[in-house]
């Protein structure tokens, strides 16, 4: 029987650390979210070019952007009020944000 839902694995370079990291995706799709956090190397990575940006936000409200949101997230989605603080890290960082990793895709139930 085949796998109805194949399991992905992403290995990527952290930008904090350098080390390499495996993320592990059981979608055949990213989040919106999750892409953005793949590009820095993870949201730890994030938050420090937010910061270092000028954008500094608590560590917690990135990671709820993943959540659902039955549990307070935002289900995928990166608020647009925040699009701004993750381009303005991106280009401080040097990492190439496409148009399409800003498409809005939700996490699937």
């Amino acid at each position: 029987m085949l796998n109805k839902h194949p399991v992905t694995f992403h290995l990527t370079v952290c930008a904090e650390s350098g080390t390499s990291c495996v993320m592990l995706n059981t979608r055949n799709h990213l989040t919106q979210a999750e892409k953005i956090f793949e590009k820095f190397g993870g949201v730890p990575a994030l938050h420090a070019a937010m910061t270092d940006a000028g954008f500094g936000r608590n560590i917690a409200t990135l990671y709820r952007w993943n959540l659902p949101r039955s549990k307070r997230g935002s289900g995928g989605i990166i608020p647009t009020s925040a699009v701004q603080a993750v381009l303005a890290a991106a280009k401080l960082y040097g990492i190439a944000i496409q148009p399409e990793d800003l498409l809005p895709t939700r996490a699937r139930a």
